[in-house]
């Protein structure tokens, strides 16, 4: 399992690593090891017709959220089996909002601001 390899070879680093897991379809354990190390979870449109993924989704710490369409794959339903496009990845939030039952608009709010920290942009506007 990927994962736990890279869990192996990260854990060791703790305190001297940090990133985000891209396109995260792990369990509630991998999650928290993930998160332990200061990595946060990617989700996609899947999270909009599979239902496998909703305990991970609700145990995720909402600064630890980040959101992605993995254009041109895994378009969320509506568009499954046409190509994805980064525009639908409110499709994404929405399902989070939906198996969180958090506002969708502060939970998009809170994502962009998480993207803003994992990746060192800056204050955007």
């Amino acid at each position: 399992d990927a994962y736990l390899d890279t869990l192996d070879i990260l854990e060791p680093l703790k305190g001297k690593v940090a990133g985000n897991v891209h396109f995260f379809v792990g369990n509630v354990d991998v999650a928290r090891r993930f998160y332990d190390l200061n990595f946060t979870t990617s989700f996609t449109g899947v999270l909009t017709f599979a239902r496998e993924y909703d305990d991970v989704v609700r145990f995720a710490p909402v600064d630890m959220i980040l959101t992605e369409t993995d254009a041109p794959y895994a378009a969320p339903h509506p568009f499954r089996g046409k190509r994805s496009d980064p525009c639908m990845v409110r499709f994404v939030v929405q399902a989070i909002a939906g198996i969180t039952r958090l506002p969708e608009e502060k939970l998009g709010e809170q994502i962009v601001a998480n993207a803003i920290r994992v990746f060192g942009l800056g204050p955007l506007g």
